[in-house]
């Protein structure tokens, strides 16, 4: 039996591509996902309570657009198949851990902030725009946006 699972958290690690399988022909990319509980202590501030980690795998053309996207410190949204996994420590001891092999991920767009207008180049009115040129909103599709915490 598989179990769909679908988690927010925070990108712990740089996601990793490689190139894998029979000839280096399919594309996986990894990386651990932080996902914090928060709740409001007696002073009414809010403080992580506990901190659950995953690794996650993407395959194919998820793996490749997912590593163009993301990056550490980004918020995600994801959905997947959970597996549970024994590992065995230096030490000798044995632990588990959670992988979730990735069907969908993306940003998490309750914690993103939009470019401010200011940060857009826009053409003057008394200036013609040269041949060929694009609207200054074509240039959004590149931005950067950067989470809030």
């Amino acid at each position: 039996m598989t179990d769909h699972i679908t988690l927010t958290g925070t990108i712990g690690t740089e996601p990793e591509l490689r190139k894998v399988g029979a000839g280096n022909t399919i594309d996986r990319l990894t990386f651990r996902l932080a996902s914090s509980e928060r709740r409001q202590n007696r002073d009414g501030e809010w403080e992580d309570v506990h901190t659950n980690w995953y690794s996650v795998t993407a395959f194919g053309k998820l793996a490749n657009n997912a590593s163009e996207a993301l990056d550490k410190g980004q918020r995600v949204i994801l959905t997947g198949k959970q597996r549970v996994t024994t590992f065995e420590r230096s030490d000798g001891s044995t632990g588990n851990g959670i992988e979730v092999i990735a069907s969908h991920v993306g940003r998490d767009l309750a914690y993103a902030q939009r470019p401010k207008p200011q940060q857009i180049e826009t053409p003057s009115a008394s200036e013609p725009e040269p041949a060929g040129a694009q609207p200054a909103w074509a240039n959004l599709a590149d931005a950067k946006v950067e989470p809030t915490f």
